[in-house]
């Protein structure tokens, strides 16, 4: 912003402030490119986990069919399973969407495990993979803030 008849103001930059300040912008680039990954890592181990605990049991097989993949900048959990999506969701008029609304994620993804009305099978939802993520998710949040503040703090 310039002063009355064009002179810019004289902008001074401590070099004590501006050394702190890059130091703590060279430790949250190491956060991002180390903690992250090891935080979504461990989100996604710790979900897998969550969810095969949570899992309905009748013959085991879903509960052993979560797993958990990682990059360096991702993550994800999955189910080999075809049809844990409807253990998960329902069928029927017994779809639920309640854990996927608390994500954020629209209704339509649950909806197309209802069924399209041609046999009337109506199977509770049982939902263990969308609240273990939430829950995970929470953790995940609070690991990345702590890690930010401790940059900050050094």
């Amino acid at each position: 912003m310039a002063k009355k008849g064009g002179i810019k103001p004289d902008i001074r930059i401590n070099p004590a402030q501006m050394a702190s300040l890059r130091r703590v912008m060279r430790e949250l680039e190491k956060t991002d490119k180390k903690g992250l990954s090891s935080e979504l890592g461990a989100w996604a181990l710790n979900t897998a986990k969550d969810a095969s605990q949570m899992a309905p049991k009748k013959t085991g097989k879903l509960s052993q069919s979560y797993f958990a993949e990682k990059s360096k900048k991702s993550a994800k959990v999955f189910n080999k399973k075809l049809y844990a999506p409807y253990v998960e969701f329902g069928t029927g008029s017994f779809v639920d969407t309640k854990e996927l609304s608390a994500l954020g994620i629209p209704d339509s993804y649950a909806l197309q495990f209802k069924g399209k009305g041609i046999k009337a099978v109506n199977l509770p939802a049982r939902p263990h993979l969308f609240p273990s993520a939430n829950k995970n998710f929470k953790i995940l949040f609070d690991n990345i803030q702590k890690r930010i503040k401790n940059a900050f703090k050094k």
